[in-house]
């Protein structure tokens, strides 16, 4: 399972000797290529395959989070550049808004600088302008896991503002079922503490 809900399922290889037998090679996809060391970030971030894009993206974060500083940089920076250019070619899915929040996050807790800052706003603005229940409620367990962070660049980044807004859009949402509400409560009110 990804850190945004998705899974992904690997078929059963088949052994080396019926493979050969049928010379039916599976094309590796630019995600595979990188995975596998055949390529590297440029091949990759030239794509247009949203679902390569995404596991390239994931892979990148996921790697700056178990790595040193030197090298967290760089992964970093790579997933940043890709959730930017899912952005453009999926016309700013939240999905992905909140996959690059998470991201800017983590790149402003090791660099602090306006810039990542003002662009964690910039991203919140247009998470906030979702339509969708399913978004916002995504957007705000993704919010109550970084205020819950404890990390002191939570609250300049204006999080808590954020995820408080967000909620509050959840609640006024048409039609919200009360098991909802009660669990949008119980998390405003462990921010609160």
């Amino acid at each position: 399972g990804l850190q945004n809900g998705d899974i992904i399922r690997y078929p059963v290889k088949m052994k080396y000797e019926d493979f050969n037998r049928l010379n039916n090679y599976e094309k590796l996809s630019s995600f595979d290529k990188l995975l596998y060391g055949i390529s590297d970030f440029s091949e990759v971030i030239s794509s247009d395959n949203e679902k390569d894009l995404s596991r390239a993206a994931e892979y990148y974060i996921a790697e700056a989070l178990q790595s040193d500083i030197t090298d967290k940089t760089r992964y970093l920076a790579n997933g940043i550049e890709i959730y930017s250019r899912l952005l453009k070619i999926t016309n700013n899915k939240t999905r992905y808004l909140i996959s690059l929040l998470n991201a800017d996050v983590i790149n402003y807790g090791m660099n602090p600088t306006e810039n990542i800052k003002t662009g964690i706003n910039e991203i919140s603005q247009k998470i906030l302008n979702s339509k969708s229940l399913d978004e916002l409620i995504y957007a705000a367990y993704t919010y109550y896991n970084l205020c819950l962070s404890n990390d002191p660049a939570i609250i300049s980044l204006k999080i808590p503002e954020y995820f408080f807004q967000v909620c509050t859009k959840i609640v006024h949402y048409p039609d919200i079922q009360k098991e909802r509400c009660k669990d949008i409560s119980n998390w405003c009110s462990n921010v609160s503490l």
